[in-house]
């Protein structure tokens, strides 16, 4: 199987979700990262295939991950995300990881979860809002611009007894 073909069997064998978030591809110094024409074809393929199935596709960039987590006013992307991953690990206190996990896999999950309405660790606010708007959404799908309105569509009320 190859590898756009083993990405989808994972994304679809629990069932067909109503969205799929993916990072967006970036490209380092062309004479250094000699692999980014191979990873942004196959990030192209895998999309086009979940399109083809009718599966949503939104995509964050880095830049937006270290904007939501780290705050504004950067305007260009780190040089390494240890910073990012920092980030990740306080707000997530993720566990222990292989050697291969990208920790930005976390980040993108959080952001897809507060694009689907889903509560994370890290409480939405305006900034987050603003911030995870620069994220790539599928027609239909919006972010609200404050995070009074996110509340009141996601939050369920508590009931005092």
């Amino acid at each position: 199987m190859t590898t756009a073909e083993l990405a989808m069997e994972s994304v679809v064998k629990s069932g067909i979700p109503e969205l799929v978030v993916m990072m967006k591809p970036s490209i380092g110094d062309a004479r250094k990262d000699t692999s980014a024409p191979r990873r942004m074809m196959l990030a192209g393929e895998i999309q086009r295939r979940l399109i083809e199935a009718r599966i949503p596709v939104a995509e964050v960039s880095a830049m937006t991950l270290v904007s939501w987590l780290l705050g504004g006013g950067r305007k260009y992307p780190p040089r390494d995300f240890a910073g990012l991953e920092q980030a990740i690990q306080d707000a997530w206190r993720v566990g222990e990881v292989d050697d291969g996990f990208r920790l930005s896999t976390v980040g993108v999950a959080a952001a897809a979860a507060v694009v689907a309405g889903i509560e994370t660790r890290k409480r939405v606010e305006n900034s987050s809002l603003a911030a995870l708007s620069e994220m790539n959404l599928p027609s239909g799908w919006e972010l609200p611009a404050r995070a009074s309105e996110w509340n009141s569509l996601y939050m369920k009320e508590e009931v005092s007894a």
